[in-house]
């Protein structure tokens, strides 16, 4: 699995529940389970108010620098 990892990049989803706003109002802070920890995930603007607490939204690592970072995606639709 980790040599699969090293050649094939795939994006890595969560999901959580939103705990709060960030003192950033482009950022909310969410519980990823998998992870075991609080992460500030990065919001698009048009969604900022209509994001808040108790809401379980989905999020994308970004792992191109050295601590990762967590952006919003949209809800993956079922098949």
């Amino acid at each position: 699995q980790r040599v699969l990892d090293e050649f094939i990049s795939m994006p890595v989803l969560y999901r959580g529940p939103v705990l709060s706003q960030a003192p950033n109002p482009m950022y909310v802070m969410v519980y990823v389970k998998e992870l075991s920890k609080k992460v500030a995930v990065k919001v698009p603007r048009k969604m900022q108010n209509k994001i808040t607490k108790g809401k379980l939204i989905y999020l994308e690592a970004d792992n191109s620098g050295v601590e990762p970072k967590y952006n919003w995606v949209k809800t993956p639709q079922r098949t």
